[in-house]
């Protein structure tokens, strides 16, 4: 990715400004000299952790990370303090006073964090500082929209749901449910025919067991999938042997066992 970068001063305060050429990627980040604090670290906020040569490197990768609004920095005595650790923090000391500890061998730098007094956003949505013209942009998690992601989106009203052909879809909090229609297995987004419900009936007079006429003789090579014997051809399949040139065939099928139950 391409950057370029800016250095202003406004006031005597130090305003470090990153560009980035892509859409949507503006963000502007400012580090006033009096949130940086030796021997002193932010915890329990840590979100990334990075190796860099000095602190403006830092200050970068917290401006290229967008939910970092504040970074921990120490020397690393493996490098002979060569390199720097560089912590990147989703919080600064402002909102968390209390977990801004003292440590002798760490820096803290903070950053203006607008999120900090715009915390409207709802449903568990991300505030992240230093975005479009107000400072900071909420963003939604998905299935919700709105100004502060307050509104649920309905997929099934909009058709953006990934349901079954046959299945129906149920708009829940933040999301949707598929479920297969009646006669359909699966999980909704995948439903198949249940034989019991999609099947061919065979209900012709001479299909019966104990028909024995003159009708030319049938070939069911190419009978496929399920069947069910009704009406004029019987209830059901017979579980006997049949005899010879019955059900207007030569050779006869039978079930060798017995039907099993509703329950099974």
């Amino acid at each position: 990715m391409e950057f370029s970068t800016f250095f202003m001063f406004v006031s005597h305060i130090p305003v470090m400004t990153y560009i980035t050429l892509g859409k949507d990627r503006d963000r502007s980040m400012l580090f006033p000299d009096y949130y940086f604090f030796a021997e002193r670290r932010l915890v329990s906020h840590t979100i990334e952790t990075k190796y860099v040569k000095d602190l403006e490197y830092c200050e970068l990768f917290c401006y290229m990370n967008d939910n970092c609004v504040s970074a921990n920095f120490k020397k690393d005595p493996e490098t002979g303090g060569m390199s720097l650790i560089c912590e990147l923090n989703n919080a600064t000391h402002l909102e968390y006073d209390s977990d801004l500890t003292t440590d002798a061998v760490f820096y803290y730098r903070g950053s203006k964090n607008a999120c900090a007094k715009n915390s409207l956003c709802q449903n568990d949505a991300a505030c992240q500082s230093g975005f479009t013209i107000k400072g900071y942009r909420y963003l939604c998690p998905p299935g919700l929209e709105g100004k502060y992601c307050e509104k649920h989106i309905d997929e099934c009203q909009a058709n953006t749901h990934d349901c079954h052909l046959n299945a129906t879809c149920n708009n829940t909090n933040g999301s949707f449910m598929c479920t297969c229609s009646f006669g359909f297995n699966g999980d909704g987004r995948n439903c198949t025919a249940h034989p019991c419900y999609h099947c061919t009936n065979l209900d012709d007079f001479d299909r019966k067991s104990s028909y024995k006429g003159k009708n030319p003789a049938k070939c069911d090579d190419k009978l496929k999938g399920w069947y069910r014997f009704v009406r004029d051809a019987g209830k059901q399949m017979p579980t006997t042997c049949v005899k010879e040139r019955r059900c207007c065939t030569d050779r006869q099928g039978w079930l060798d066992g017995e039907h099993p139950t509703v329950e099974n």
